[in-house]
């Protein structure tokens, strides 16, 4: 808890206290929610979370208070400081920032759109974000306030003991199934296939599903998209997120095409064990207009 109560000092009574902030960034509106934005990152500074042997999943842990950790957190703020100064400002009143769930935010009209889904069984992304989460936790009890949102809903979380059994509609993801209950392998990868990987499988692409169906209903006429994803394996088989984003929208009535694609590889990197197509993961760009 001292790491904890270290972050809760740091937001309410030292430098990203409301008058620090208002006199540093010159606003006055909502300064506690920036004062947040800007502690948030350091909480995972401090965080004795730790990447697991598997990419794809982080080790749970709490917040410890590092030695000297007033030198990182100077430097955190300056390297902040550095990237504001750099950045170029254009003054728009069009300009909205809004956080919702993509499959139930109902979205104002519009005709533009640049994404990048979450990549499948990629990482764990619930606890990704469990310091940051800690934070919220703590802040909400000291306001009597709930912080906390259900990380174990996410699009690509990796909880999938407790979800109802999803069934999607694309045709990819129906023969990708199909493929993975295919393959000889032995009990253990069996069992694990139909336990947690196939049931992981079917609540993301159900969910990307829900995702675009919902976005779709804000559309303009004439709009135009472009969606940026990687391709990445499972058991040697390629996961067909870019062909699934291509037959989702033409399926809703959408013109859908990859535009480009290009091989990455990440040996000696994610997995130094990887080869051959355990190692080749595909990136796309793809095209949706009206």
């Amino acid at each position: 808890m001292d790491g904890l109560r270290l972050l809760l000092d740091l937001c309410t009574k030292a430098v990203l206290n409301r008058e620090v902030i208002e006199e540093c960034f010159r606003i006055t509106t909502r300064p506690d929610e920036l004062a947040l934005a800007l502690l948030l990152p350091f909480a995972g500074r401090l965080s004795c979370s730790v990447r697991g042997d598997n990419s794809p999943h982080v080790k749970s842990g709490g917040i410890c208070v590092l030695r000297n950790w007033e030198a990182d957190y100077e430097k955190y703020l300056k390297a902040i400081e550095s990237s504001l100064s750099n950045v170029v400002t254009e003054i728009s009143t069009d300009h909205i920032l809004q956080f919702g769930d993509a499959r139930s935010y109902e979205f104002p009209e519009f005709d533009g759109l640049f994404t990048s889904p979450p990549y499948p069984n990629h990482r764990d992304f619930v606890s990704m974000f469990k310091p940051e989460q800690e934070l919220l936790g703590l802040l909400g009890e000291e306001n009597n306030e709930i912080h906390r949102y259900r990380m174990d809903d996410i699009i690509g979380s990796n909880f999938v003991s407790e979800s109802l059994p999803r069934s999607p509609k694309s045709i990819k993801v129906q023969e990708f199934i199909q493929a993975i209950s295919g393959l000889k392998r032995n009990l253990n990868a069996q069992s694990d296939d139909e336990k947690y990987y196939i049931p992981y499988f079917q609540n993301y692409f159900a969910d990307l599903e829900m995702a675009y169906e919902n976005v779709s209903h804000s559309l303009k006429n004439g709009f135009e998209g472009y969606i940026i994803v990687v391709n990445n394996t499972h058991r040697g088989l390629i996961i067909p997120v870019a062909d699934f984003i291509v037959e989702t929208w033409e399926n809703m009535g959408f013109n859908a095409e990859i535009i480009n694609k290009n091989e990455l590889f990440h040996i000696g990197t994610k997995n130094p064990r990887a080869r051959g197509t355990r190692a080749r993961h595909t990136r796309y760009e793809i095209r949706v207009w009206d």
